[in-house]
């Protein structure tokens, strides 16, 4: 089966009311697209150029009263730290954190690897780039890692699929055992 952005969608709307989607309100449109494609020197996936149509640059993260945000020093359970997605695009009003230009400037500058990022889970240190023909894979900016080609609409749906499933992970450990299965350290 070919993942299509209604595909998409419907993952993103398996995750109400326990995340927030934050967009743009001025998402680029085909030429600004193409400009970005050009300039990045890669094919811009169909399902990444109709996202950033639509949304921009964007953010799914779990609302704070279902899934509480670890504070320092909390030692939690490794699959309680991906609490979100977020996409890089480019738009009018994107924070630098977004736009996909900046965090590929910050990513070369800090490991000396030019990739074209595209997408992270929110506490995972690996991030999904774009291959020169659209194809996105893993990365890890530790040390330069790349994972096998992925279309990155399975990516992004995979990974909305998994916050699903950690969300009510959380959502049992916090009805079984409150804060407390959370250590302090």
């Amino acid at each position: 089966m070919t993942t299509t952005l209604e595909h998409v969608y419907e993952a993103m709307r398996r995750l109400r009311p326990d995340f927030v989607v934050a967009g743009s309100q001025h998402p680029p449109d085909d030429a600004a697209l193409d400009a970005l494609a050009a300039r990045l020197g890669v094919v811009l996936p169909t399902i990444y150029r109709e996202l950033a149509r639509n949304l921009g640059p964007f953010v799914v993260e779990a609302r704070p009263e279902v899934w509480p945000e670890p504070e320092e020093h909390d030692a939690s359970p490794h699959w309680s730290d991906f609490r979100g997605i977020e996409l890089y695009a480019i738009a009018g009003d994107a924070p630098p954190e977004l736009d996909v230009e900046e965090v590929r400037k910050r990513l070369t500058a800090r490991t000396g690897i030019a990739r074209v990022v595209v997408l992270r889970r929110v506490g995972d240190p690996l991030r999904w780039t774009l291959d020169p023909d659209g194809l996105a894979r893993s990365f890890d900016p530790r040390d330069g890692a790349l994972g096998a080609p992925e279309e990155l609409a399975d990516v992004i749906v995979t990974c909305l699929e998994d916050l699903r499933q950690r969300c009510d992970r959380v959502k049992r450990a916090l009805e079984a055992h409150g804060e407390s299965w959370r250590a302090r350290t």
